[in-house]
């Protein structure tokens, strides 16, 4: 007897509303390339810059995790995610929401040259509310 059993969907995937999903557990990389401008100007990102991406359970403010990108990849704006097993592990099934910041922690001084502000810092929000929903498989 032959059975043909439906397979699941792709995960992680981004559905037609632009939510993206994954199921409870699963491992995988989310590679992001943001491409910034301040002013018309595109942001060229310093070794000391961060993109920071926070989750949080969707209406609340309680934070799930955190990802700290640092030394992001000029030559191609690109900020990984990696979901481990202990940080896929964190999201239980439901809805989450996150936002994306950019810390720019080096500035142009008068004379063109740039250095590092260790007590300032320059923070954008790049994006908040984004959804992402973790699904049971079941």
């Amino acid at each position: 007897m032959e059975v043909n059993l439906p397979g699941a969907k792709e995960s992680p995937r981004m559905d037609k509303n632009n939510v993206i999903k994954w199921y409870y557990g699963d491992t995988f990389e989310i590679h992001w390339h943001l491409t910034l401008k301040r002013e018309g100007e595109l942001i060229v990102y310093a070794p000391e810059d961060q993109i920071i991406f926070s989750f949080y359970i969707a209406g609340t403010d309680k934070l799930i995790h955190r990802f700290v990108c640092k030394n992001i990849d000029t030559s191609t704006n690109m900020a990984i995610l990696r979901f481990d097993k202990s940080t896929s592990l964190k999201f239980k099934p439901g809805r989450y929401c996150f936002g994306i910041k950019y810390i720019n922690y080096s500035l142009e001084n008068d004379n063109g040259e740039t250095k590092v502000q260790k007590n300032t810092q320059d923070i954008t929000t790049v994006g908040a509310k984004y959804l992402v929903e973790v699904e049971r498989c079941q």
